[in-house]
Order: structure tokens, then sequence, then C-alpha cells
């Protein structure tokens, strides 16, 4: 019945000798010709049209939702990079900072050497001239009473 309805349109579109006023009166015409038995042969035809578009729709959201994740992704591991770069550099910094300390600390440990022996040299040095008084005054009474 849909093949009598198309050609019966095609006809209708194709006479040359119908004006255009008639060719608008029999195409309203058979299009007011489609009834529901009509419809009801067409949903056979539509359901797989209709379920692929549908199936098509549904996998671009699908694609979204999958290019979403990627995006969130990659933001997170932009959100690493930067993290890790600031690292590094904190990294840097508190090398330098060690180096520097271990280079004060070698100036200390001169500088205490140094200080250890200033101060051995000077309980010598006090030694020996407490030594040399207390002997000079020990010895001095002992060589005037021998002497005498």
């Amino acid at each position: 019945m849909i093949d009598q309805q198309v050609e019966a349109r095609k006809a209708a579109s194709t006479s040359a000798a119908m004006s255009a006023t008639e060719d608008a009166q029999a195409l309203a015409l058979a299009n007011a010709q489609v009834q529901e038995s009509d419809y009801a042969a067409l949903v056979p035809v539509m359901t797989p049209v209709l379920e692929r578009e549908l199936a098509h729709a549904n996998s671009l959201g699908k694609v979204q939702e999958v290019q979403d994740q990627i995006e969130s992704v990659r933001r997170i591991m932009e959100q690493n990079v930067e993290m890790m770069l600031d690292r590094q550099e904190l990294l840097g910094s508190l090398e330098a900072k060690t180096s520097d300390l271990q280079e004060m600390a070698g100036i200390v440990r001169q500088k205490a050497r140094r200080l250890r022996r200033w101060h051995l040299m000077n309980q010598v040095k006090w030694g020996v001239a407490i030594g040399t008084l207390v002997t000079a005054s020990v010895a001095i009474p002992i060589a005037v009473i021998a002497a005498a």
C-alpha cells in the first residue's frame, strides 16, 4: 500500500499537465490517505533505524564521558608534575643549605682545634712560669742555707 502511495505521489509530481495548485491538492490528498494501518506497517521498518540512532546518540554520551575522564586524569597529572617540580626546587635549595652547613661545620671544627691548642699552650706557659717561680723560690732559700 505504501508503494502505491509513493507511485501516486511520483505520478502527481511528474505530471506536466497539472498545474501547481493541482499538484499541491494531489499531494495533500495522498498524504491524507495514509492511515493508521500504514503507521503499523512502518513500525518494523523504522524500529531498527530508531534503535541504531538511539544507540549512536548514547554512544556520543559515552564518548563525552570518556573524554571527561581523560581531561580529569590530565589535570591530575599536571598537578602531580607541578608538585614534583616544586619538590625538586625544594630539594635543590635543601642540598645547597646542606653543603653550606657542612662547610660551616668544617670551619667550626678548625677553630675549635685552634682554640684547644691555644688553651693547651697557655697551660704549658703558665705551668712553666709557675714551675720556674716555685723552683726558684725553693732553690734560693736552699742555696742561701747551704752557703751559710
